[in-house]
This record gives C-alpha cells, structure tokens and sequence, in this order.
C-alpha cells in the first residue's frame, strides 16, 4: 500500500489513468440504473473555525459512510474510481487523524474538504450560488457524480467542504433529501480564532479569507475584526435563510461546546449510519 501511495506522489497519475478510466467506466455501467435509490449525501455546513473539520474527521472516522479522502482527492476529475480506489485500499478501516493546518488534514487515509471536485463547475472566487445561476446540466453531472459511488457502495457520501452553505440553493436542487449538519461557534471565538489564522499566514487586512459570502466586496472596507464578524454573520444569515428549503428533519443544529462525546454521539443516531469497524470511536455510538 504504501508502494502505491508513493508512486501517486510521484506524479505517475497520467502515465496510469488510461487504466483508471477503464475501470471506473465499468463500475458506473453497473449502477447507472440504480442510482435513484442511493443514499442521500450529507453536508456539514457552517462558518469557517467553527470546530467543522474535527467533526468531519470525528464522523468520517466511526460512521461507515463514503467520504473523500486524500487519496480520493488526488482523483477529483473522476470521484467514483478515487472513492473505489480509497475503498480497496483502506478496506473501510478508520483513518484515525486528529490533526489538521486549516482544514487540511495529513495522510492518504484522511479526510479531505478537496474544493477541486467543486471546482470543476463553480468558480473559485464566488462562492454563493443563487437560483438564477443554475444550469441543469451541472445539476445533473454532480448529481451522477455522488449518487453513483453511494449507488454502488450502499453508504452515503458524506462531505466537509463550507462553501456548501453558500451552495445550498444548488444543493437542493440536486439533491433534495440530502441531510445537513449546521455547526456553530461563539461569535467573538471566531472572530479571535480567524484573526489569529490571517495574522499567521499574512492575510492583508482588506481581503477577506476563507469563505466569500454574497456581496462580500462591501465589508472588504471595514476593519479587520469587523470584516471578520461581518463575514460571519453574513455566512451564517444566508445559511440560516436556505437551510428551509430542504426538509425540517433533514437539518440538524450542532454547537462547537457540543464537539464532545455525548453531542456527537447524538449526532451520530440523527444519521442512523452503522459504525465502522475497528474504530476508536466505536464505543462513542455504544455507551
């Protein structure tokens, strides 16, 4: 395994994806007629230093559900054979990482946030996505891009990536069942986690980092610490507003002081997904 792993760090992608494309094309042939009856996906949504990537990385680690890790990542322009690969390889055991640099988490095994898969239909630097900016055909192209490998494994495919709260009118539209997970945090905590991470990695203090909520050119003017509250309450009110298009039991509302054992044990019987085998966290679900 750890053979394999050098060699997609050594760039050899391209060389072999000939290959790759054969396989997944024979994996998607076996589940284009069942792909109505896929699970739904899951979002964890909410503002960013709210405490999402360690609930992420908590959930991906004891729920048996898909997920895009490291080495899935590396194959974004083709999901289904980077989430089969990651299966074969890993065989469903638990990543068992903790650790992260702002989202970024090390490790092939690790849960990733991998933006590029995004990417490949929405722009990078506007992350809100209204009603009139959606085209049927990506609609369509993601929708076959997630329930297939969920068609196929039976689990659902659950993701960490927050521009999804500005996405939400999109997300319905593809995905109407899909479950959200809100996660929030005290307002001056993130305020004071998220000027500590502009100050670290150089941030000027008139652009704005992270996730762009609608409009966010207009609070790029005002102070750092405002912009940053700003930005928060701009991200969260346009959250809060779209989250009422999906179903009322599909939502659920999590704190960042309820990032604890007992909170995400709760968490994880809302989603009613089996633990994964030979976890660490097994016994979080049991007790």
């Amino acid at each position: 395994m750890k053979y394999f792993i050098s060699l997609l760090n050594k760039g050899l992608l391209k060389l072999i994806s000939p290959f790759f494309k054969l396989i997944s094309k024979f994996l998607q042939r076996r589940v284009r007629a069942n792909i109505e009856r896929a699970p739904d996906p899951i979002f964890i949504i909410g503002a960013p230093r709210t405490g999402s990537t360690f609930l992420y990385q908590a959930l991906t680690n004891s729920l048996n559900v898909l997920y895009i890790d490291n080495i899935a990542c590396r194959f974004n322009r083709d999901l289904f054979f980077g989430l089969w690969l990651s299966e074969k390889v890993f065989r469903g055991k638990p990543h068992d990482c903790f650790t992260s640099r702002f989202g970024t988490t090390p490790g092939a095994h690790s849960p990733s946030e991998c933006g590029e898969f995004w990417y490949r239909w929405l722009p990078r630097d506007q992350h809100f996505v209204d009603h009139n900016e959606i085209d049927r055909r990506i609609i369509e192209q993601i929708r076959n891009e997630v329930l297939g490998p969920s068609s196929y494994f039976g689990k659902p495919l659950l993701f960490k990536n927050l521009n999804a709260g500005q996405r939400l009118r999109l997300i319905v539209e593809a995905f109407p069942n899909a479950r959200l997970i809100y996660i929030k945090r005290n307002e001056k905590d993130v305020v004071s986690s998220m000027l500590k991470v502009r100050h670290s990695i150089g941030v000027p203090r008139n652009k704005i980092w992270s996730i762009r909520p609608k409009n966010y050119e207009k609070i790029e003017s005002l102070s750092e610490e405002e912009m940053c509250r700003e930005q928060i309450r701009l991200l969260q009110k346009q959250i809060e507003q779209d989250i009422h298009l999906f179903p009322r039991g599909n939502v659920f509302c999590l704190h960042y002081e309820e990032l604890t054992k007992s909170g995400i044990q709760n968490l994880c019987a809302w989603l009613e997904i089996s633990p994964r085998r030979d976890t660490s966290l097994t016994q979080l679900m049991s007790t």
